[in-house]
């Protein structure tokens, strides 16, 4: 074996575990952006249980909805008591419809790229194919670490469309617990009356 053959070989060995490094780099980053996927399909879970709870908890509760009615009409004139009675209800009333309607949004939003070729039989196997630059190890390294660069990347932007709907829903969430100490001092006010 000649010198220049023995550089060509080392160089395309070096090229070879470049190739490698940088697909399972790319990879690596692709899994973590599923993970990151699955812990916002479990955070939206927990706020639509956590919502579906609290309203479960309170239309359902028909002692606590009566008592509000009588409460109510025995007040005579519009205290500040009643005002921030029905304030704490709107913003309640408010705030789960925005969660809810923010989570269904979140649940929207599933257009995620795969990180293999479409036809992968043809791109990988067809003589005419241009999936690859040459038939070798490193040329399939390479066209596989950019699909998966090119999905990872794709999927990023759904996860932060996925993440800034459930800040919203977070918020949303807050906002109602917010409401529901401000209607249970309310009552609890009123009912001393």
């Amino acid at each position: 074996m000649s010198d220049s053959e023995m550089m060509e070989a080392g160089a395309s060995e070096e090229q070879l575990v470049f190739e490698k490094a940088r697909f399972e780099y790319c990879a690596t980053i692709y899994g973590d952006g599923l993970h990151r996927k699955e812990r916002l399909e479990k955070k939206t879970e927990f706020y639509l249980s956590f919502i579906t709870l609290f309203l479960g908890a309170i239309l359902l509760n028909t002692d606590l909805l009566s008592q509000l009615r009588d409460l109510l009409a025995n007040v005579t004139a519009a205290s500040s008591l009643t005002v921030l009675t029905y304030s704490s209800i709107t913003a309640l009333a408010i705030a789960l419809l925005c969660s809810l309607l923010s989570i269904l949004q979140a649940t929207r939003v599933r257009s995620y790229t795969s990180p293999y070729p479409t036809k992968t039989a043809y791109h990988l196997f067809a003589p005419k194919s241009e999936y690859l630059d040459r038939k070798d190890s490193s040329s399939l390294f390479k066209a596989s670490a950019l699909s998966y660069a090119i999905a990872a990347e794709d999927n990023k932007k759904v996860n932060d469309k996925k993440a800034a709907w459930m800040r919203v829903a977070a918020f949303g969430v807050f906002i109602a617990v917010l409401s529901l100490m401000a209607f249970l001092v309310a009552v609890s006010c009123l009912s001393l009356l």
